[in-house]
């Protein structure tokens, strides 16, 4: 890896590092060592960036809380229509894979979460975030008439994070009940009783 003159960079570069090492074995399970090797860093330098290594477990997690609504409502963003808007969010809470590193590093996480007030927050304005980025696409797409709602929006709203919730853990956990596209399928049959529209999986709609 080629030297980083910039601090900010390299802070980047081990919180990257950092999320690589929890996706793979938890936060409980990381060493010093095991960041510097994903960096490509000595452990002499993580520790000069972040002499106390709860630090950076924290802002890494938190980093991933943030992207993934970030990634959430840029995915909203670029449609125009309220129900390709809802299609397109809900496919973006699932994995791509079972290996998602995001995904594994949000369920990885549930320990650190429950001991770190910080990332209790942390996580709290995450589903906040997505809840009202569901609520603001179920009361435009009634305004609109693309939607029946049969309830209020966030209700809906929260529904649809809970089961998005539950189904990735099924996932990234390979418990085998269900796969992704079961899951997908199962999160979108709720949509279509609580919005009344159609929500095809986008690759059939296109």
């Amino acid at each position: 890896m080629p030297r980083v003159k910039n601090q900010d960079a390299r802070r980047e570069a081990l919180r990257t590092a950092m999320r690589r090492a929890i996706a793979e074995r938890g936060p409980g399970g990381v060493r010093v060592a095991d960041v510097a090797r994903e960096a490509g860093m000595s452990p002499q330098s993580v520790l000069y960036y972040y002499p106390d290594i709860e630090e950076l477990i924290e802002e890494s997690i938190a980093n991933v809380h943030g992207r993934y609504a970030e990634q959430r409502q840029s995915v909203a963003n670029e449609l125009e229509r309220s129900e390709d808007q809802l299609r397109a969010v809900i496919e973006a809470g699932f994995p791509s894979s079972e290996d998602d590193e995001h995904l594994l590093v949000l369920f990885q996480s549930i320990g650190a979460v429950r001991a770190s007030h910080t990332l209790q927050v942390s996580v709290r304005i995450m589903v906040q975030r997505e809840m009202d980025l569901y609520q603001r696409i179920l009361e435009v797409g009634a305004a609109r008439g693309e939607f029946e709602l049969a309830d209020d929006a966030r209700t809906i709203a929260s529904n649809l994070v809970a089961l998005e919730d539950t189904y990735c853990a099924y996932i990234v956990e390979k418990s085998g009940i269900v796969d992704h596209d079961q899951a997908l399928e199962r999160v979108l049959s709720y949509a279509r009783l609580a919005t009344g529209a159609t929500l095809l999986p986008l690759k059939a709609a296109s």
